[in-house]
């Protein structure tokens, strides 16, 4: 039932990012001045193991500079509703506990300074309750590490221990990211 019931929520948030991506280069056509770069669209069909097909138009968020089909796109936040899918598949095969310290997984520590003796869960993370803030950026760089990223104390609410606030914090993701990549013995894109 669980299964059936993310499928379901899955392919009706993959039909309304696709109608979102369709119909968002018309309304900004419709809004934007002939300074600002054109807006990108890009359509790839892809099999378990080819491209099928590829379409790109417009810039790369730059005005000039053509959008192609191995630029890297921000997808934001529905990119979360994927990644709890993985989570909760992970948990349906018995390969991730909701409720165990995710330093189990890791192999190595993270918690909020202020509080070192609350563990941090997956849970927590999920529901951003781990206490976990946006307050350094949370865009991973490619040979960065989360543990060495999260030594920050501006990346903790040094007022609210684990589980006791909820804060959206982005910086959650790449924390999970680690976590079910730890869990499953998988490269995260590969997993999701």
């Amino acid at each position: 039932m669980m299964r059936s019931a993310l499928l379901a929520i899955a392919r009706a948030v993959a039909g309304l990012v696709a109608v979102t991506m369709l119909a968002a280069p018309v309304m900004a056509q419709q809004t934007i001045g002939p300074q600002l770069p054109r807006p990108a669209n890009i359509l790839i069909d892809f099999g378990a193991k080819k491209i099928i097909k590829s379409s790109v138009t417009g810039d790369a968020g730059v005005l000039g500079r053509a959008v192609s089909a191995n630029d890297p796109v921000r997808v934001a936040s529905i990119s979360k509703l994927v990644t709890a899918m993985a989570a909760m598949r992970l948990v349906d095969e018995g390969k991730l506990d909701l409720d165990r310290d995710i330093n189990l997984y890791l192999g190595y520590s993270i918690r909020n300074p202020a509080y070192p003796d609350v563990p941090i869960t997956m849970r927590l993370l999920l529901t951003h309750r781990s206490s976990i803030k946006d307050g350094i950026d949370y865009i991973m760089p490619l040979d960065g590490e989360i543990k060495t990223v999260l030594t920050n104390p501006k990346a903790w609410h040094d007022s609210h221990a684990p589980g006791t606030w909820f804060n959206y914090a982005n910086l959650n993701s790449p924390v999970i990211g680690a976590t079910l990549e730890a869990a499953s013995g998988e490269r995260f894109d590969k997993l999701v």
